[in-house]
């Protein structure tokens, strides 16, 4: 014995059907999208911070070099620190040569690494 809704014709529930399907699996791929864009996210900050960290340190090591001078010596007006390995940078430094003081910073990275939508 078969007895259909009065609100049921041929096809209804399985249109119903498709219509909630294709919404939830709209809802998974952007939730899935979010979540890959934050993953990206963090993954660059992490090399970002590690690049800092990197940069930081150099330049630490420069200032207590040029603090540390003697006041007869000639600074060079511009000093290259070139880095290779894991993250490979230059970095120039921009320096007045009668004060000794840093004017400007260049920091030039190998950005293939990083991570980014084409990955």
């Amino acid at each position: 014995m078969k007895r259909y809704s009065a609100h049921c014709s041929e096809g209804f529930v399985s249109t119903w059907f498709l219509i909630c399907f294709l919404c939830i699996s709209e809802l998974c791929a952007v939730s899935i999208l979010i979540q890959k864009f934050s993953m990206m996210t963090v993954l660059n900050l992490r090399t970002d911070t590690a690049y800092f960290v990197q940069e930081a340190s150099a330049i630490a090591a420069l200032k207590c070099e040029l603090e540390n001078r003697e006041e007869e010596e000639e600074v060079q007006a511009i000093r290259t620190i070139v880095f290779e390995g894991s993250l490979p940078e230059t970095i120039t430094v921009y320096l007045d040569p009668v004060s000794g003081r840093i004017i400007n910073c260049v920091f030039e990275r190998n950005t293939n690494d990083v991570y980014s939508e084409k990955s």
